[in-house]
């Protein structure tokens, strides 16, 4: 194949992220999809793929732990952009009050945002010890996580 960018990256996965090896690579080496000199991003699909990713990885992390989120007191997700947080806040029928941001004074840092958020959190005396957190991130590639994490003060 030819040095290059190609749209089509996630042929061979499956919905659930699983590979599926019959399929893997199959669009490019197909010829589906074109070859592009330059980075392009969708940005409303990457935003519709947050909305809609965000609130599954809170509630398959909440389903695992045995929580809700009445009883967590905070959800961190990557600091992208508020409209995506304000989004999941509203499909998820939840308290914005438990979403914490802080992007309006740091920006988009990538993958240094939910660390930075966690001490910002810390130095503003918003987490105390017991405290359940749900950490969400997203991003490049359109990857993503979760976890479950209870703070305790060192």
């Amino acid at each position: 194949m030819a040095p290059g960018i190609y749209t089509g990256a996630f042929d061979g996965f499956y919905e659930d992220g699983t590979e599926n090896p019959e399929k893997l690579g199959e669009g490019v080496s197909a010829g589906k999809h074109e070859k592009l000199d330059h980075l392009v991003m969708d940005g409303k699909g990457v935003f519709l793929f947050a909305i809609d990713i965000v609130p599954h990885c809170i509630e398959k992390v909440l389903e695992k732990t045995g929580d809700s989120l009445e009883t967590v007191q905070h959800v961190v997700c990557h600091q992208a952009n508020s409209r995506i947080i304000r989004n999941v806040v509203r499909h998820m029928k939840a308290d914005p009050k438990k979403f914490f941001e802080n992007m309006e004074y740091f920006g988009n840092t990538s993958g240094a945002s939910i660390p930075m958020a966690l001490k910002d959190m810390q130095e503003k005396g918003l987490l105390h010890s017991g405290d359940k957190l749900v950490l969400v991130g997203f991003g490049s590639g359109l990857t993503y996580a979760s976890a479950e994490i209870q703070y305790e003060k060192a």
